[in-house]
Formats: structure tokens, sequence, C-alpha cells
């Protein structure tokens, strides 16, 4: 309820969102989605926060209470409508821990997007005699984030996340040749900016054909700092594409280091980012935490974007040899090598290697799991860890 669902989507949850209500609604079931105001999709729309409110989470531990609270009574009100509504099961995609322990009565398949890392919900879960709902399952989005939710929960299901088939508006777009005529020596300096002891701290740049792309909520555990150094030494410019979701984190360690072979290109809306990674040689995920699952590496791969990664969470399920390279660890000098390896990959081998990933598959495996609650077939073993 931080942000609505609206374009430009503010991160993979609010996409994960959207596109799970649309086709929900476009195979015949009748949605309600509870949102932010200002909220878009094909769905009904119960507005629960205001358009105006903003969650600042650089505030004083007061403020910062006092939005948790105004967020808490929202879903505690969304709880008592849905409780006297007549909706035959809930999909729960947020990230409150109050559908755990107030809506135990109802029919709900819980999509769990982040590892288990939000203490709220940890502190229920892990709680002496707590047990699931009879009526609830859960579900993530890769087999490397339901490891960790399998140590407190007794059974999670993995479905994974699907994009929208290639748009029309992407067709025709690839790497085009650089623009600017001194962009290698831009880009010599960026890499003698970056210099250390590193063994390929001053390797020389290839010579620049298009650029790399990175696209995500700019915050630290994204890891852009890492993305830019990484690109610098691979010698290609970097284009950034994401809200600034941390703005000290951008002030201080990403604003300093643009305009040497890289550039913050905004915010941009799915049109404008499908545009974007076609017309990339490369994108460049680095993240520094255990990404649940990488919504915009697929994004990449289905416009035949290779992709070099950092190999954290779920990104080594998505990257081989076919469609990326994954770097040997957290360092820009890995990434670095990973991205000259990435560009080299056949862009239709990579854009193929995107095929399993469609919104069609995704919700039919959630619809699986929606029949399962609804017909009372849930039978689940207590296989949590006791250590």
């Amino acid at each position: 309820m931080h942000h609505p669902i609206a374009e430009p989507f503010q991160g993979g949850t609010e996409t994960h969102t959207a596109i799970l209500a649309d086709e929900l609604v476009a195979r015949g079931h009748d949605v309600t989605l509870f949102a932010k105001e200002g909220s878009e999709t094909t769905a009904a729309v119960y507005p629960l926060v205001p358009a105006d409110f903003e969650f600042v989470f650089a505030a004083s531990p007061l403020v910062r209470v006092q939005q948790k609270g105004f967020l808490a009574e929202a879903v505690h009100h969304s709880i008592q409508i849905i409780s006297e509504g007549d909706f035959d099961i809930v999909i729960n995609n947020s990230l409150s821990v109050l559908p755990y322990t107030h809506m135990r009565h109802l029919p709900m398949l819980t999509i769990l997007h982040t590892p288990p890392t939000l203490a709220d919900v940890n502190a229920i879960v892990t709680s002496p005699g707590w047990s699931p709902s009879p009526q609830h399952l859960f579900v993530t989005v890769s087999e490397s984030n339901a490891a960790p939710w399998r140590l407190i929960l007794p059974e999670v299901h993995v479905v994974h996340n699907g994009v929208l088939p290639r748009p029309a508006s992407a067709e025709g777009v690839t790497p085009a040749d650089a623009e600017a005529a001194d962009l290698a020596a831009t880009l010599s300096e960026a890499v003698a900016g970056f210099a250390d002891s590193g063994s390929d701290a001053h390797a020389d740049p290839v010579t620049p054909t298009s650029y790399a792309a990175w696209a995500a909520r700019i915050t630290p555990e994204k890891g852009l700092h890492v993305a830019i150094e990484a690109a610098a030494r691979a010698g290609i410019e970097l284009r950034i594409a994401g809200p600034i979701a941390d703005p000290r984190y951008f002030e201080e360690d990403i604003e300093p280091l643009l305009g040497r072979g890289a550039t913050y290109v905004g915010h941009l809306d799915s049109e404008e980012l499908d545009r974007f990674l076609a017309a990339a040689s490369v994108f460049v995920a680095s993240p520094l935490w255990a990404e649940p699952f990488g919504l915009s590496v697929v994004e990449a791969l289905r416009l035949g974007a290779p992709v070099a990664a950092l190999p954290n969470g779920a990104l080594p399920e998505l990257i081989s040899t076919a469609n990326g390279a994954l770097a040997r660890d957290e360092s820009a000098a890995s990434l670095g090598r990973a991205i000259r390896t990435a560009r080299r990959r056949d862009r239709a081998r990579v854009e193929a290697s995107a095929a399993p990933y469609t919104v069609t598959r995704m919700v039919d495996g959630y619809e699986r799991l929606l029949d399962r609650i609804l017909a009372g077939n849930i039978e689940t073993a207590d296989v949590r860890a006791t250590a």
C-alpha cells in the first residue's frame, strides 16, 4: 500500500499484482483489488490508502511508528470488508503480518515476495504453538526463496513469475551503434577512476556498440554502485532506469558516479522500459541481497538482451550460458567480466530462454493452488526446523 498499482510501477511486486489481477479478470474471475488510491487495473479497486499518503523511510522513529499504525489500520479495514463480503478466496500479496493472525477463518493463498526477513511475520510463524490455518496455502516465486521459508512454514509451493509477451512497441528495436565517438575514451577514464589492485582494473575497453541497461528500484541492496563500476571495467556505457526509492543512497553513492559512462534515464513506464531493454546489448543485474526472483531479468531476456548478474538469490535459477553469464562473486571486477561474456550470447537463444516465464503458466499455477484451497484439499506435514 506504499504505492499505487499503476504505471510506472514502483517495483516487481506492483508489476506482479497488476498482471495477476488483470489476467484473473480476463479469465472470468470477479476480482477486487484492495490497494492505494490511484491504482489502475481491470479489477474493481477498493482504495485503502489516499493517493497523497507517502511512507517516509527517512522519517523520525515516532513518525515511522505513526505511519506503520496508519497502514495497519488500513489493513484491518480491508480484513473487515473482506470478512463481511461475499468473497470466495483471498490472494494475499502484501507484506503485512495481519493476514496471518486475523484471516485464519478465510480461504487464503499467500504469495511470499521476499525472503523471511520481515520481523513481524517471523515472530508470528516461529512462535511456539503456531501453525497455519487449515484454509491457507503459501507460494513463492523461486526455489531459492522457498528454501529459507520452508524452514519456518510447513509447506511452500513455487510458481515462477511470468511476463507478458514481447510487445509490438519493441519489435525492430535492436542494439544501435553508440552515438558518441569519444565514448571509448570516456569509459577508459572511468575504468581508471575505479582502479585498484585487481588484475583487470585497467582492462582494455571493448569497442562500444551499444549500452548496458540496469533497471530496478534504486536502493543499496540492488547494488547499482557495483554495476556502474562493473560496466566501466567492461568498457560499456551503463544506462540506468528505475525509481529513486532511497534518495540518500542516490545522492551520496550514485550521483557522484554519473557522467563517467553512466547515465540515469528516469523511471520508465512499461512501454518505455521495453524499448530501453530491447535496445541494450546486455542487461546488468547486481543484487547484493537474496533476490527472490528478478522480474526485470526475465523482462530483458524476453526481449533478447543477455544478462550479466551477481550470483545472489534466484539469479542462478534464471541465468545460464545460453542467456548470459554469472559473476563468480560480488565484486565489480567479476561482474565486469560477466558483462563482457554475456554480450557475446546469441540473442535468439536468449529470447527463447524466457519461454517458461509466461503469465499464462504463472496464473495456471496460482489457479491450481486456489482450486486446492477451495476444495479443502490441504494436507501438510509440519517440517519446520526445530534446531
